[in-house]
């Protein structure tokens, strides 16, 4: 019997995709991360902010790479 890895990224998929505005609030939270991420880059190259900044920024999870936006889940 195979062993199921990362049960935590599929359970946070099966959440995700049960209701479609779970997604699109997902989504626009990393969306607002992501935005606040490019923000600290270019203050970065500017010279505003440190590498330290740089470090405690989250980063988009990659354990989802095939969440469809806009589908539902057939009930």
């Amino acid at each position: 019997m195979p062993v199921r890895r990362h049960r935590q990224a599929i359970h946070t998929y099966q959440v995700l995709t049960k209701r479609p505005t779970r997604m699109r609030a997902w989504l626009a939270r990393w969306a607002d991360c992501d935005q606040r991420v490019r923000m600290l880059i270019e203050a970065a190259e500017q010279g505003w902010a440190d590498d330290e900044d740089l470090r405690d920024v989250p980063r988009m999870p990659v354990v989802l790479p095939n969440v469809w936006v806009g589908t539902r889940c057939a009930r």
